[in-house]
């Protein structure tokens, strides 16, 4: 694969393989980097929204499709084996980033149309059911 482009969704960013210039949030970039500051070589970043840390493909582990584990790794860990488990695959992941994704959308959607549903007593107000100086039906 040449190159691949990252995406956002809800916040949550995912690493893509690119030839825009270097340093820009791509996997080997950020791959390179934490390497830098002491991740092991067998881990490859493919986000960085996880808390305190990253995602990376555990590239020590692969199954028989040829997939790899995304697990969550931080600077304080000194292998990979201490990295914890987020997914099976990639795929696995990104899946579910997206499904968290839609969640808060609609948990955001349904606080934003419950912020707008005027009470009952506004209600009745409005369609002329009560007395609108007191509100009362």
């Amino acid at each position: 694969m040449r190159s691949a482009a990252g995406f956002d969704i809800a916040g949550r960013e995912f690493l893509g393989i690119s030839g825009t210039e270097a340093g820009r949030f791509d996997v080997v970039s950020e791959t390179e980097f934490a390497r830098s500051i002491g991740m092991p070589g067998s881990l490859v970043v493919v986000s960085l929204d996880e808390p305190e840390g990253m995602a990376a493909l555990c590239t020590s582990v692969v199954d028989s499709s040829g997939e790899c584990p995304v697990v969550h790794w931080n600077p304080t860990m000194e292998t990979a084996a201490e990295a914890a488990p987020l997914a099976t695959d990639y795929g696995a992941y990104v899946l579910s980033g997206v499904l968290e994704a839609v969640g808060y959308w609609d948990a955001r959607e349904s606080a934003t149309r419950d912020d707008r549903a005027p009470d009952s007593d506004t209600r009745r107000r409005v369609r002329g059911d009560g007395d609108v100086r007191s509100g009362a039906g």
